[in-house]
């Protein structure tokens, strides 16, 4: 939320503060984005899964379309979790956050996992 205010423009930005849950099928992707409108931004990021999921905090959108083809894929180093239930960090990024929820498919790990995420901006 922005609220501006004259003569002289004063900004209010209501902080991130985010809490939902869901599913996600056998090499299925889950994305989460957000745009403040500042740069400089610091995040906390939850989330927790009753099957492990790969987790990735990227800069842009396209960065998910390069993960969804398989390609090379740019992601906030120190950001990203492989193949855990429970996530935590916290991260510095830029004015925009993208959070791809991957829950990847091995011969032993087919299954629907279901998770809880939280973000907030700090």
């Amino acid at each position: 939320m922005m609220i501006f205010a004259s003569p002289d423009v004063r900004a209010v930005l209501d902080k991130t503060n985010y809490q939902g849950n869901g599913t996600i099928t056998a090499n299925g992707v889950e994305y989460y984005s957000f745009t403040e409108g500042k740069y400089g931004a610091k995040y906390y990021i939850e989330v927790n899964s009753t099957s492990p999921l790969n987790i990735y905090v990227i800069p842009s959108e396209k960065q998910l379309e390069f993960f969804k083809k398989g390609e090379s894929f740019n992601y906030f180093e120190g950001c990203q979790g492989g193949y855990t239930k429970f996530f935590t960090t916290t991260c510095n990024v830029g004015n925009y956050i993208g959070i791809i929820l991957y829950n990847p498919t091995d011969p032993e790990h087919i299954v629907t996992s279901q998770f809880s995420i939280k973000i907030r901006e700090l």
